[in-house]
């Protein structure tokens, strides 16, 4: 056998006894941890959007269609994009590009058109401009003889556009005229 084959086997079972070592001393770490009072103070990186979850209650009395269907069909429309573009990002800047038409390059960035934003007055409270983020639909509320929904129970979560700050908190809370457009 060669010196260098002979060095390559010393070598790979002083690796391989030396690996075993550090799988008994990570064994005996097991249920230990790094933290400490030191590295454990948290430290504020930023915030989300602020979001709510509402429980929205629909009942007929008289028309299913009007009462439930149409109202849940209106929250499903606002929720998802009004339109999405085609084609993709870098085809329709190629596309900008050749007609060099300046204006229209954002358009092209960003050729979908963002879902609507909803507003609404809770009590005393007012929530404006915020999006629909999800829309739960229970597909085994009860149903008339003509498969339309008599009652639903629909579930949504609604976010702020951005973070909020202590005085984006006391819009909220005014007592007054209610503005959607504010």
């Amino acid at each position: 056998m060669s010196s260098q084959k002979t060095e390559k086997i010393v070598l790979f079972n002083s690796a391989g006894t030396a690996l075993k070592g550090v799988v008994a001393d990570l064994k005996d770490l097991r249920g230990s941890t790094g933290i400490t009072k030191i590295n454990s103070t948290q430290i504020f990186g930023g915030s989300s959007p602020s979001k709510i979850s509402l429980t929205l209650l629909f009942k007929a009395w008289s028309d299913p269609i009007k009462e439930v269907e149409a109202p849940l069909r209106k929250l499903m429309e606002w929720a998802v994009p009004q339109a999405l573009a085609q084609q993709g990002v870098l085809t329709g800047l190629v596309t900008g590009a050749k007609a060099a038409n300046r204006r229209n390059i954002v358009n092209y960035l960003l050729p979908s058109t963002a879902p609507r934003l909803v507003s609404f007055r809770y009590g005393q409270r007012y929530f404006q401009k915020m999006v629909i983020e999800s829309i739960s639909e229970p597909l085994t509320s009860p149903r008339d003889k003509d498969d339309h929904y008599t009652s639903c129970s629909v579930g949504i979560t609604l976010a702020t556009l951005k973070s909020l700050e202590r005085k984006d908190i006391a819009p909220y809370f005014r007592q007054g005229t209610w503005n959607p457009q504010a």
